[in-house]
């Protein structure tokens, strides 16, 4: 198994609480959690205030979670910056709010982005594009939860 560190995207984190229910997968959450307590896997406070306006049994979830929900250091506002110049009308108001954080907090540390959100194609206008398009363009790679299981060599 790949033996990444990732920054999660709040999307992640939805659609596994949508579609992998931890009452009916908890060996999946079991896992994630695992992963979290080995210091793998980091949540950008702000896609964690993004997940305020979404979900509080999920806001609950990541705040018991030691080391799990990270403040921004001044190299990630630098980088954030970066990604705000770059692409000034990706964050339209509250959507997309957490999107340069998690970006950030990969470029900086080296970790591989956690995400369900697919690249879209080039010519893209700023405010549609997606993790994976910026990722990118910041040498940082992108997994979509299914890619973790599998680089983990998790099996349920």
């Amino acid at each position: 198994p790949v033996t990444s560190a990732y920054s999660v995207d709040t999307s992640s984190i939805i659609r596994l609480h949508r579609q992998l229910p931890r009452d009916v997968f908890p060996t999946v959450w079991d896992h994630l959690e695992a992963l979290i307590a080995s210091g793998r896997a980091f949540f950008p406070r702000d896609c964690h205030e993004e997940l305020k306006k979404k979900d509080d049994v999920l806001v609950t979830w990541a705040s018991t979670l030691d080391g799990f929900v990270v403040q921004p250091d001044s190299a990630e506002v630098n980088v954030a910056t970066a990604i705000t110049v770059a692409h000034p009308d990706w964050v339209q108001e509250q959507q997309n709010a957490g999107d340069p954080w998690v970006v950030a907090n990969a470029a900086v540390r080296s970790r591989v982005v956690l995400t369900e959100e697919t690249m879209k194609g080039s010519g893209t206008i700023d405010k549609n594009l997606k993790v994976p398009n910026v990722a990118g363009e910041f040498g940082v790679s992108c997994v979509n939860f299914n890619q973790l299981a599998r680089d983990e060599g998790w099996i349920f």
